[in-house]
This record gives C-alpha cells, structure tokens and sequence, in this order.
C-alpha cells in the first residue's frame, strides 16, 4: 500500500484541519482567496481573490484583496503551522530559488477540501488548467 493510498483511507475528504503530515493535494478556500497545498511535493500556491470575495474584517471595514510577491506560483513549503477551518493559513514558504522566505498568513478559512490525484499538478490560478467550479455548482467551499 502506498502512502497516498494509507492517508487516503484515514483523512476525510474534506477534514476540518491539516498537519500537514496527510499525504495529498488539498484545496483551501479562504474568505478572500484560494490557495493549493500540494503535500507530497511540499509546496504551495495561492490565486488572490479567488475565495469568497472581498474579505470584511472583523470590525466591519472591507479589505481589498491584493497580490502577494509569489502569487500564481509554487512556493517551497518549509511548514505548516496552521490550517484550521475558521482560523487563518498559517505557512512558511521560499520562492523557488530558496531566497526569499516568506511567512503566508491568510484571511479565515473557509474549507478545506482534498483534490483528485489528477489535480496534483493543476492550479486554477493557470490559464492552461481549468477553473475550479463555480460557487453556485457546488456551494461556498468551490
């Protein structure tokens, strides 16, 4: 039995919180944009505004969702500190070169969901891969 095939069997597909010891590619969805955790090869990609909208903060005030330095890109995952539904994404990444450290820190989480095998090394912040469904197809968590 394989790894993937292990984790397959003992994570839910759509748990309410990673390690970041399953296994697997999962899509987490946040209040303001979307980002792909690719686990088995340890990297990270987010597409801002892709979640939910723009994001309101907690006292009201509406925040502009904006593009990050990496954005649209895999980003080495050095750890993961945090991915809990209702909290923020909490990751340390690198660009691809090794030399740019970055902490991500998230809008809320949303959802967390695991992709197919077939998505592994699909992101819909790509043109040349499909877009994730639409909220109406699926509910909030597409």
């Amino acid at each position: 039995m394989t790894t993937q095939d292990a984790t397959s069997e003992e994570v839910p597909p759509e748990p309410s919180a990673l390690s970041g010891e399953e296994g697997g590619v999962w899509q987490i969805v946040t209040e303001a944009s979307l980002y792909i955790l690719d686990l088995e090869r340890g990297r990270l990609m987010r597409t801002p505004g892709a979640g939910l909208g723009p994001h309101v903060a907690p006292d009201g005030v509406l925040v502009r969702v904006t593009d990050l330095a990496g954005d649209r890109a895999w980003l080495t995952l050095v750890e993961l500190w945090q991915c809990r539904i209702g909290f923020p994404l909490l990751a340390f990444c690198e660009d691809e070169h090794g030399d740019n450290p970055m902490l991500r820190w998230s809008t809320h989480i949303i959802s967390i969901r695991r992709l197919p095998a077939s998505h592994d090394a699909q992101h819909p912040g790509h043109e040349e891969h499909p877009s994730p469904p639409s909220a109406d197809a699926d509910g909030p968590d597409a």
